[in-house]
């Protein structure tokens, strides 16, 4: 498969992009809302996966009226107009729940574009990297170009954080550092010793950036991978 363009309006998370895919043959788009998607690229497959934070309680559950919430429209926009072969859409578990009417919606509009929608929820740590996620997963393949019906992946082995890091690429904070990070920092060294969990055996997270309502640690299992965590290195 071929990459055809990639939209991202958050720098930090573009120059990942830039690192995984490079330049070559791609188009870089910026906010999605000012793309003209009538000259976008078609492409078999497209894949969207709008801001999640007006459908979850980090970003307060606003929902529709959530200024970031209009995303998701200008992507189905592109669906319309593109005609992908097949769409796939993750977002928050929410859309399952809380937003569930939201999502009804969203699959209705892709039914009557022609497609034929499934969708599940998923998690990251049934498929390899143990990361805690749980994602809603849409997939919708036009009707025309359906040749059986679609089904998700059955789980795989998991793989140990051991096998897909060097040990020594690890957040080493500095002497100095932030009354948060510190405050974290002393406070996983407690629920260390409380677990009496092995370092030398285990692998521990620790998000040494967040606030204190959502502070946590996690043995062999890592926490959401955010943009905030891309930029500052946050385990």
């Amino acid at each position: 498969a071929e990459h055809r363009f990639i939209c991202e309006s958050n720098k930090d998370m573009r120059h990942i992009a830039y690192t995984l895919y490079g330049t070559d043959g791609i188009r870089y788009y910026g906010d999605v809302c000012k793309r003209d998607h009538a000259k976008t690229l078609r492409v078999h497959l497209y894949c969207f996966g709008a801001p999640c934070q007006p459908w979850c309680q980090g970003g307060q559950n606003k929902g529709p009226i959530d200024d970031r919430a209009i995303v998701i429209l200008y992507c189905l926009v592109y669906i319309l107009l593109r005609r992908p072969t097949a769409v796939l859409c993750e977002n928050a578990i929410t859309f399952l729940t809380k937003w569930a009417h939201v999502r009804e919606r969203i699959v209705r509009l892709i039914e009557k574009f022609g497609y034929r929608v499934n969708f599940k929820t998923l998690a990251t740590s049934d498929y390899g990297p143990q990361q805690n996620r749980k994602r809603w997963y849409l997939v919708a393949v036009r009707a025309d170009s359906l040749i059986s019906p679609f089904a998700f992946p059955e789980p795989t082995a998991p793989t140990p954080w051991n096998e897909m890091y060097d040990g020594d690429d690890v957040y080493r904070p500095q002497p100095k550092g932030t009354k948060t990070e510190l405050a974290n920092l002393r406070w996983g060294s407690r629920e260390v010793e409380k677990r009496k969990l092995d370092l030398s055996t285990q692998t521990v997270f620790l998000d040494v950036h967040t606030s204190e309502c959502w502070r946590n640690l996690m043995v062999d299992m890592s926490p959401t991978l955010t943009a905030p965590r891309c930029s500052t290195g946050g385990f």
